[in-house]
């Protein structure tokens, strides 16, 4: 089990990854700007290639398609799966930039019962 936020972590959710599909079709870079966590801001990037989840690291990746700026307590609760991508867009508890029809592409992939899968999956090998 691996504390959230960690590289450890991103490579343990990389791996749960794995046994996805994928979603044909979808590429997006996504950079994390996770603030206000109790060891201080976080920044991560997920980069998906045809939905499969290809590279998840600590850092800042260079014009991503997307940026997520949540609070810690909001993205604590996303990995949990207490939260939904949608919940997000409809609360506003989680600034969003860039290609907004990517992120609009993203929420209903996000509700598919693999994506589903794939959160509690990670949520059980993660340490919050």
């Amino acid at each position: 089990m691996s504390k959230c936020f960690t590289q450890e972590w991103l490579d343990d959710v990389k791996r749960a990854a794995e046994s996805m599909q994928g979603w044909p079709g979808f590429s997006c870079s996504v950079q994390f700007f996770v603030h206000g966590g109790p060891e201080g801001d976080i920044e991560y990037y997920w980069v998906f290639e045809e939905g499969k989840l290809t590279e998840c690291m600590l850092g800042r990746l260079e014009n991503p398609d997307v940026t997520l700026a949540p609070a810690y307590e909001v993205a604590v609760k996303v990995h949990k799966g207490e939260l939904t991508p949608r919940d997000i867009a409809l609360q506003g508890t989680g600034k969003a930039t860039g290609d907004m029809a990517k992120v609009m592409a993203f929420i209903p992939l996000s509700e598919s019962p693999e994506y589903k899968q794939f959160v509690a999956n990670a949520a059980e090998i993660t340490k919050f």
